[in-house]
């Protein structure tokens, strides 16, 4: 049996899904035809130190290098399938995580939206932009999450099932106590 088989029984074994079955052996792959090219390392744990810093200098991002290192190194990795868990690992080449200019709705483009709908998915709306709500977490709203006395959100079992409070603006106090009727 192949390492490469063995790897993908450990992962059945591990009930991880298709896509990350396919994926790691896909890396596993990748990191043999690499490894294959270079000089012998001292240890193993260089040569996936070395497989890291590859993929960040040419170019790959920093989440494909966290998907390698999972696949490669981690607790259902190639080299914990193979019983040769690598522990703690050197240092390597840290590939630069993506900036993202976030993009944020204008008044204006607010107003011409709000044009276009009913009155109750304009506050709809208006609560998304202006809270920062997320659309489940708008359409889960409660009477009682809202304190219009502390202009607050209290927004339950958001992303990651944590609950947070987030400000509730201004003008849209009137206009919700309103529909609270």
């Amino acid at each position: 049996m192949t390492n490469l088989e063995k790897f993908e029984n450990h992962l059945i074994r591990a009930r991880r899904s298709k896509a990350t079955i396919d994926n790691y052996l896909a890396w596993a792959s990748s990191f043999a035809r690499w490894a294959r090219q270079q000089a012998g390392h001292e240890s193993p744990q260089a040569a996936v130190c070395g497989f890291l810093s590859h993929l960040a200098h040419t170019g790959k991002s920093d989440t494909t290098q966290r998907q390698a290192l999972n696949a490669l190194a981690g607790k259902n990795g190639l080299y914990a399938a193979l019983g040769q868990p690598l522990g703690r690992l050197p240092a390597w080449v840290r590939a630069k995580p993506a900036t993202f200019i976030p993009a944020w709705v204008t008044t204006a483009e607010h107003e011409r939206i709000a044009a276009h709908l009913t009155e109750q998915w304009s506050l709809m709306t208006s609560l998304m932009i202006g809270a920062g709500l997320r659309v489940g977490e708008t359409v889960s709203l409660r009477w009682r999450d809202i304190d219009f006395d502390r202009l607050t959100i209290t927004i339950k079992q958001s992303k990651g099932r944590k609950d947070r409070v987030t400000f509730l603006p201004r003008s849209l106090v009137d206009t919700l106590r309103h529909r609270e009727r």
